[in-house]
């Protein structure tokens, strides 16, 4: 467990995604879940160590890598309205079967079957919670799914930002509109996150050079997407675009493959739901 502020901690440790804690005088609020049974048992009892009180844990968007650990940790959960209906749509049993789309829980497999943990405390753009002298905020940025939220904490200039900013790897593009990314990356570049210790979901503290990055990045998906509606290209056309964009990405060269699977996969969807789709309704 890292310690960034007094209080304020993260683990990137465990496969899946980088979780968060706040501890304060009334509980502990908890960001994001391990994936794995035995991580979640030891999160749980890092946890124990640092006190009492009441639990609640905040859902950064409905991404089974963030989701599929809820249920387990026992806890009160806060979620985005949008994170709520995503899961209501899904099956109420996880069984592992689904298509490769790059996802982390594929590399965790077996997990076994699970039922998912639907959110207690649902909010529509933003949720203040104060549990001591510090408050803490869960606010709406959407992008890489449509309930994806942050959570900040002002005093400590701490924020947690789960797949806005994701460090050397692709992005998920799948559930994402790109252009309110873009959108709540500029927020996060602007004066209001002057100074802030920004965490990722997917590898800890990035620095302003890596939201920057990832917003350039986002721009040329963009682009690039835009051009394929232009031609009248179909959703498969899509997946040819991962080749070129892996290589603006730094990763660990084992994981090429696992990469561009989920960028193709990705690409696909994302230019089907939002490009082509869009583009009949215009019509």
């Amino acid at each position: 467990m890292q310690t960034i502020d007094e209080g304020i901690f993260y683990e990137h440790c465990y496969p899946g995604v980088t979780v968060g804690a706040i501890t304060l005088p009334h509980g502990i609020i908890m960001i994001d879940a391990p994936l794995r049974l035995e991580d979640i048992r030891g999160w749980r009892s890092a946890l124990h160590s640092r006190g009492g009180g009441e639990r609640l844990l905040v859902s950064l968007d409905a991404h089974p890598d963030r989701t599929l650990g809820v249920r387990l940790m026992e806890s009160t959960v806060v979620a985005h309205q949008k994170t709520a209906s995503a899961l209501k749509k899904r099956s109420s049993i996880f069984k592992g079967q689904s298509d490769e789309n790059g996802a982390e829980w594929e590399l965790c497999t077996p997990l076994g079957s699970r039922r998912w943990g639907h959110p207690d405390i649902t909010f529509s753009s933003q949720l203040t919670l104060h549990w001591g002298e510090s408050t803490v905020h869960i606010a709406h940025y959407p992008g890489p799914m449509p309930g994806a939220c942050w959570v900040s904490v002002p005093e400590a200039k701490v924020v947690f930002v789960g797949d806005a900013v994701l460090k050397d790897q692709p992005p998920f593009l799948g559930d994402a509109n790109i252009p309110r990314w873009v959108e709540s990356l500029e927020a996060l570049s602007s004066e209001a996150y002057q100074g802030y210790t920004i965490i990722s979901g997917r590898g800890g503290p990035v620095a302003a050079q890596d939201v920057e990055a990832q917003r350039l990045l986002l721009e040329r998906i963009h682009e690039e997407l835009t051009n394929l509606l232009e031609k009248g290209a179909p959703a498969k056309a899509a997946r040819a675009l991962a080749a070129d964009l892996l290589e603006e990405i730094p990763y660990p060269a084992r994981r090429k493959g696992f990469y561009t699977l989920r960028l193709e996969y990705g690409l696909e969807a994302c230019y089907k739901q939002n490009y082509l789709k869009s583009e009949k309704h215009k019509k």
